[in-house]
């Protein structure tokens, strides 16, 4: 098949910035030896010997001893066989416990409330003698914790400033906020799997402002006749979380931080819908906390809608901006395919643009995504990973892009991933899926390829699930990457959300079983 027309009279001179790009060497993909085991193990449905671990991962059978106990020292998650081997005991612990082995944050429990405190009361200022008597540390240790939270908030440009026994941080507002919701995001990251997501990764929320935050995510969702995809919608509730919590402390943003007012203004001519929806949750927020909010609020707002993924565009967004369809085409046609697969440029470019087109608004206003299955697709499709990051480097230096994340390249795997999959290729099924559009499709083409007798009739969220049951009573089975409350005792199959052989097994026995 053709590449699409609009990349084919640049594809020469893309093609060679590209192999210059190509060259140059890539850093490796790191990740912690305990993650790793568990992510092979979790791919066999048969025991694995320790020397055969040992000679996959380049180590010793001794530290393979060593890290299956690390691993296990809270819960046996790994059983062992004398003569055969280790397996994963429980597949559906799998979903638990491995974010538990991914260093995604360089911040403790500890430090982590430390920090998380010191933002949300900015710019008032804490007593360090109380401080250390709740958190239970000495003064050495407590100076320990400035120092490491003092290295976190220098990426955000923001210090901590110990002076006559208190301590607080000093910055601009956006900052502050940035610093905050980073840290919420990440938290998401290691707990992707939580049915309660909101309530694991905003424990201290209130009851009161967790319903009131979902209310306005389902008030723009119903106004603008769109669904916000996982994980957007967390962004946005975090978002608005940030902004009532610093309200209430007396933080705003100054309005001297619109310093690109004729951008903004052509920002919000091009989105007329969504300002409007911004200007009304701004103002129920005003109701709600009986405030007043700074009217750049619904700017930001604005920035944050323009950045997300729905389900389906808004027509009066339909006109795309022509670097994204290049930046698209680019990764479609850079992409060094196998010669073996036929992959439909076409379909692969028009599937990217749906992100690329958010991402840029992401990438231009300064929004955070993070990617909760970022290690997992850096373990499973490593070469593909390697492959976009080096694509996206070379459009970037090219059109002097802001830097573009490994979270966001993450995503941009899973479309090619999909097409990859796709070239290769009656029971009522429902795939459940928590990680966003791209995740599920992928599984969807997944299950479709190893199962071809499958009707796959929908890919829903657990939420859609669990409020309306009666719309999936002819379903046969559930296929599922999160725990789901199943009234209807509809047989479900849990599987990893990038569908592994271990999970095929486990679908096969249940269908057999019938």
């Amino acid at each position: 098949m053709s590449p699409p027309e609009s990349v084919a009279t640049d594809k020469y001179q893309c093609k060679r910035l590209y192999n210059f790009i190509y060259t140059e060497s890539c850093g490796g993909v790191v990740i912690d030896l305990s993650n790793k085991i568990i992510q092979y193990l979790s791919e066999k449905a048969s025991y694995t010997r320790a020397d055969e671990l040992a000679l996959r991962f380049s180590v010793s059978v001794k530290t393979i001893y060593r890290t299956i106990k690390k691993i296990n020292a809270d819960k046996e998650v790994i059983e062992s066989q004398r003569g055969l081997g280790y397996r994963i005991k429980n597949i559906s612990e799998i979903v638990n416990h491995v974010g538990g082995f991914i260093d995604s944050s360089d911040l403790g429990d500890r430090y982590k409330s430390l920090l998380i405190r010191l933002l949300m009361w900015q710019p008032k200022k804490l007593g360090v003698r109380r401080l250390m008597s709740e958190y239970f540390v000495s003064e050495s240790v407590f100076v320990n914790d400035l120092s490491r939270i003092r290295e976190y908030l220098f990426r955000y440009s923001l210090n901590v400033i110990r002076t006559r026994g208190y301590i607080y941080v000093a910055g601009n507002e956006e900052n502050i906020r940035k610093a905050l919701n980073s840290i919420f995001l990440e938290e998401g990251r290691l707990i992707q799997s939580n049915s309660n997501i909101f309530d694991a990764i905003f424990p201290k929320i209130s009851g009161k402002d967790k319903d009131f935050v979902s209310s306005q995510i389902n008030f723009i969702e119903k106004e603008l006749n769109l669904n916000i995809l996982d994980p957007y919608r967390i962004n946005i509730f975090s978002h608005l979380y940030i902004l009532i919590r610093r309200t209430r402390e007396g933080a705003t943003i100054p309005e001297a931080l619109e310093n690109d007012s004729e951008k903004d203004t052509k920002l919000i001519g091009h989105n007329v819908a969504f300002y409007r929806i911004s200007l009304r949750v701004i103002k129920n927020i005003e109701d709600y906390l009986h405030m007043a909010v700074s009217k750049i609020e619904s700017l930001y707002l604005l920035k944050y809608l323009v950045s997300t993924r729905f389900d389906k565009d808004l027509i009066e967004n339909d006109s795309e901006d022509p670097l994204i369809t290049e930046f698209a085409n680019f990764i479609a046609i850079s992409y060094p395919f196998d010669s073996s697969i036929r992959v439909n440029l076409v379909e692969l470019s028009s599937d990217l643009v749906g992100h690329v087109k958010p991402m840029m608004n992401r990438l231009y206003s300064g929004i955070d995504m993070v990617n909760p299955l970022l290690d997992d697709v850096k373990f499973t499709y490593g070469n593909i990973f390697k492959n976009i990051d080096k694509i996206v480097k070379c459009f970037s230096i090219a059109h002097r892009l802001p830097k573009i994340s490994d979270d966001e390249i993450g995503f941009l795997v899973l479309y090619v991933a999909k097409a990859i999959e796709v070239s290769h290729s009656h029971k009522k099924v429902i795939l459940m899926c928590a990680s966003g559009i791209g995740t599920a499709q992928l599984l969807k083409v997944k299950v479709a390829n190893a199962f071809p007798s499958l009707d796959i009739i929908d890919v829903i969220s657990s939420y859609s699930f669990e409020k309306h049951p009666e719309n999936y009573q002819m379903v046969d089975l559930i296929i599922s990457t999160i725990g789901v409350n199943n009234k209807k005792k509809i047989p479900i199959v849990l599987v990893s959300a990038l569908f592994n052989e271990a999970d095929k097994q486990r679908i096969e026995k249940l269908i057999k079983s019938d």
